[in-house]
């Protein structure tokens, strides 16, 4: 028994005389007891049916969750009825003996599911691999029968991750040298060494995991040499040995003392994101020595091993900038995950500053994540949004250095009805203002677009000054509707109070560093006076339903995120007071819940609003777009009903608030701006492009 081995004492003092850096983790620490206790109860004759649980399977709800979408789209496109053949015997769980098992229903859900999974991945299989390759019977599977051969999830995902790494290209009989780090029991090993007869595997690993491959390989393969761990302090000592083996063992600070570049293929799969980001950084330093080809991974998109205390994303592994990336995507079967392919070659060892989460509405250093892999619908790429432990403003990660790709010119080019509706909206919205307000007086919107705002309140007898970031977005404002706006930051303006109103609306979201625009804002403000920001509510129904999939992310153009706390927070911060806070919009909330909804159905990501746009109008001719145009019907007045709940119980989408600048508001010495020039008074400044 492993657990009573001398092998297994031997394993854990030499980890223990290692350096930090190869000791467990204090997830593996913890790992690593659970799966000694199972061994102990369960013996090696039986792992498959509660260590190996522990290694890359996923109980029901995770496969239904994580994986069955790809499997069963595939099926439906090729069925094979043979999966109802599939079958499965011996499944109850035997808690006497630490195994885990199904009951009735979920072993029917189990075998249906590996059937398909089986001819999923045979479907990539040019190989053959599957067709002659048996479950070995070692440590007791699931018997699982399915068109005359033993299968299981293990070998179906083993088999995909050989040609995930291109391990195909190396069928040609030339001799190929694997090394895995964190091999599990060594299933891959398993496919590899059957798959291509001229190549050697080596397995670094820490206990139980390394000693459980060690006897599993062993007896999978009786008739290979196998250099078994063994504790040395130089590879001349062993070199012989180890060279002329098949099959290697080593033990994780061994690593060390291998000579560079002897392998042609490395590989991880799912056990970095386990380890602290210093092992991470050391290990990926060891694999860029070692490896003389090709580096392939597969990790979670977000790490799921907090007792390391720390999360790491799928963009913050230290990769060296060495390397050549070939790809970096999301897995196509286990969604949850992401896989990348690097060529390594005989690249030079470094390592990249990781990126740093910092705030800057406060400065923190540090965050927490709200949502990860959010997609951009313009550019396709994707961000995460974080939070911060300190003033709770979420903010885009990692912001981009230039946001000109993020707004193509026909950003915001609505059609004449999409027009129209807005329009109307607006002039309802500024009337509100306007009532709070009781007088004429002067206002200044920031970000005004095509202007409906400002022209609604200059109607109403309001002066009004517009701003926006470039000078083609004036376009849109200045020549239509006859409106005064100038391009750039502030710092234009004089910086004493000449507003009555400030409109910030949908805008603040949008800028660098929005504390320090409103703090210009509350300078220029008379007192008396009002800001109006609104932006998507952070912690509304609607992105608590939607996640990552919700509609008022709009990564990377939203760089900030707030919630309704987190804004007032903000304002009374510069030393404005909360006048009134409200969540009804009629034009962002109705919409959001059902664009929110289609992207979590599946369609592609903010299609509808990409139709209303006029970026991608022939979409909707299509089979999908009908059927995204018909579903978007369906969800009309539902979504309608839920928005007018959520704003009721203080939950919608949108926040608006109006903060009041106190009467004994004073104003602060106006400081020159970048250019020089001033726009002294708004009745001088006329719109942009006339002359």
């Amino acid at each position: 028994m492993i657990t009573h081995d001398d092998k297994l004492l031997e394993l854990i003092e030499e980890m223990k005389d290692s350096p930090e850096v190869y000791r467990l983790s204090p997830f593996w620490d913890k790992l690593a007891a659970i799966h000694l206790h199972q061994l102990e109860m369960g013996g090696f004759q039986n792992f498959k049916r509660n260590v190996s649980l522990k290694y890359f399977h996923f109980s029901v709800l995770g496969i239904i969750r994580h994986e069955l979408h790809p499997v069963l789209w595939y099926w439906c496109r090729n069925p094979d009825t043979a999966i109802f053949k599939t079958k499965l015997s011996d499944y109850r769980p035997r808690p006497e003996h630490g195994m885990q098992g199904f009951n009735a229903i979920t072993a029917l859900f189990y075998r249906l599911w590996v059937g398909m999974l089986w001819n999923y991945v045979s479907g990539q299989d040019r190989l053959g691999i599957l067709k002659v390759l048996n479950e070995p019977r070692v440590g007791n599977p699931f018997p699982i029968h399915h068109k005359g051969q033993w299968i299981s999830e293990d070998l179906c995902n083993s088999v995909h991750e050989f040609y995930r790494a291109g391990a195909d290209t190396a069928v040609d009989g030339r001799p190929c040298n694997v090394a895995e780090l964190g091999a599990g029991y060594g299933r891959l090993a398993h496919v590899f060494l059957r798959a291509l007869p001229s190549a050697s595997y080596c397995i670094i690993d820490v206990h139980p995991a390394l000693l459980i491959a060690q006897q599993y390989l062993a007896e999978v393969f009786p008739e290979e040499k196998i250099f078994r761990f063994r504790r040395f302090n130089r590879y001349a000592e062993v070199q012989a040995e180890f060279e002329s083996s098949r099959i290697r063992f080593l033990s994780a600070n061994q690593i060390e003392l291998i000579p560079p570049k002897q392998f042609d293929l490395f590989v991880n799969i799912s056990s970095l994101h386990e380890m602290t980001y210093k092992q991470i950084e050391n290990y990926l330093l060891q694999i860029s020595r070692l490896c003389r080809g090709r580096f392939y991974t597969k990790q979670w998109r977000v790490s799921r091993a907090t007792e390391n205390g720390f999360v790491i994303k799928e963009t913050e592994y230290p990769i060296p900038e060495s390397w050549t990336k070939v790809y970096h995507r999301q897995h196509p079967l286990q969604r949850m995950f992401f896989e990348a392919l690097y060529d390594i070659g005989d690249a030079p060892l470094s390592i990249p500053t990781p990126p740093v989460a910092l705030c800057r509405v406060c400065g923190a250093l540090g965050s927490q994540i709200v949502a990860e892999h959010v997609q951009d619908y313009i550019t396709k790429k994707f961000f995460d949004v974080r939070r911060c432990p300190r003033c709770h403003v979420a903010f885009t990660f990692p912001q981009p250095a230039s946001m000109d790709p993020y707004y193509p010119p026909y950003y915001r080019r609505y059609g004449p009805l999409t027009r129209t509706t807005l329009k109307l909206l607006y002039k309802w919205r500024a009337r509100s203002w306007v009532r709070a307000f009781g007088t004429r007086g002067t206002a200044l919107e920031i970000g005004c677009g095509p202007g409906w705002m400002l022209r609604a309140l200059r109607s109403r007898g309001w002066r009004v000054l517009g701003n926006e970031r470039t000078i083609q977005s004036t376009f849109h404002a200045s020549p239509s509707n006859r409106l005064p706006v100038f391009v750039g930051s502030l710092g234009a303006l004089k910086a004493e109070p000449c507003f009555d109103l400030i409109i910030l609306f949908q805008v603040l979201e949008h800028l660098p560093d929005p504390f320090a625009t409103l703090q210009q804002c509350a300078k220029l403000l008379k007192p008396g006076g009002g800001i109006v920001v609104a932006v998507p509510n952070l912690e509304s129904w609607q992105a608590r339903f939607a996640r990552r999939f919700w509609f008022g992310f709009d990564v990377p153009r939203h760089l900030f995120h707030f919630s309704t706390e987190s804004l007032a927070h903000t304002l009374q911060e510069i030393g404005l007071s909360i006048s009134r806070i409200r969540f009804a919009s009629l034009e962002h909330d109705p919409y959001g819940w059902a664009q929110s909804t289609l992207n979590m159905l599946g369609f592609q990501h903010n299609l509808l609003t990409k139709v209303l746009m006029g970026t991608d109008r022939r979409a909707v001719l299509s089979l999908g777009g009908l059927a995204m145009s018909l579903m978007g019907a369906i969800l009309v007045i539902p979504s309608l009903l839920v928005a007018i709940t959520s704003w009721l119980v203080g939950a919608g989408a949108q926040v608006e608030i109006l903060a009041v600048k106190p009467p004994s508001g004073k104003s602060e010495k106006s400081s020159p701006s970048a250019s020089g020039q001033r726009i002294d008074s708004i009745e001088s400044s006329e719109p942009v492009g006339k002359s």
